[in-house]
């Protein structure tokens, strides 16, 4: 119950009012939760076709354990969005396997740029290191500093950002560029399904995809004001050590 997932979830629930998605629950429990049997049953009771899953950390162990413990093998898909190549070697794949996680990176991608990549990494790191989204993102921001800085034509930081918000990149999750307004980056979106300790991409955007803040669908003033209002609830912080949950 921290701020991420829950902007997630107004998102997801505002969505749901312009499309065919009917959320019939949710949950949100503590950072560092280890019980989610009572969730998990009320989820069954549903019969939803997906599962959304916003956890993070270690807290994803005990879920997908106990998932498997009372799915029975019935298989709900779950979809994680902060689930990664690390996590899941951490869960036995008896638990995880067969379920689905939403990336721009992915290890397995089967590419020249990857592959060279990866064989340098695990010179360095050794052969079972895998790269990650988080870490692969990092690795791209460094590369565009480093070419900014390279075609600048002096130290100074106002032209080392110009540079960057005018450059573009054939990269190993494919083409990327910043944006001029907020200096995000627009990127791929791709879905992976889970095997062995490892993802294999199912599904790929055929665009690029823009980077936006503040999805159009709604104003600016109403996503700053949700954030508001979760700030004040977690009490100015950006997180809570209670359950808040509902389902239909």
């Amino acid at each position: 119950n921290y701020i991420y997932p829950r902007m997630v979830h107004i998102y997801i629930d505002e969505i749901s009012k312009l499309t065919s998605l009917n959320v019939v629950g949710f949950d949100f429990k503590p950072l560092g939760c280890k019980d989610f049997k009572d969730t998990i049953k009320d989820i069954y009771k549903q019969k939803p076709d997906a599962i959304i899953n916003l956890i993070n950390g270690t807290s994803n162990g005990y879920f997908f354990e106990q998932l498997y413990e009372i799915d029975k093998g019935k298989k709900i898909p779950v979809f994680s969005t902060s689930l990664d190549e690390n996590g899941i070697s951490n869960i036995d794949s008896k638990y995880i396997d067969g379920h689905y996680g939403a990336w721009n990176y992915f290890n397995s991608l089967n590419n020249e740029k990857n592959k060279k990549l990866k064989e340098l990494v695990k010179k360095r790191y050794g052969e079972d290191f895998k790269i990650t989204d988080a870490g692969y993102e990092t690795y791209l921001a460094f590369e565009l500093y480093i070419r900014a800085l390279l075609e600048s034509k002096d130290n100074d930081m106002r032209s080392i950002k110009k540079s960057i918000k005018m450059d573009s990149l054939d990269t190993a999750m494919g083409i990327v560029y910043v944006d001029m307004k907020n200096n995000h980056i627009h990127k791929n979106i791709k879905i992976g399904k889970i095997k062995d300790g490892d993802y294999s991409i199912v599904w790929s955007s055929k665009i690029i995809n823009e980077p936006n803040p503040y999805p159009e669908f709604k104003t600016k003033d109403f996503w700053i004001g949700k954030e508001l209002e979760l700030k004040k609830e977690f009490l100015n912080g950006w997180q809570s050590d209670k359950a808040y949950g509902s389902f239909r």
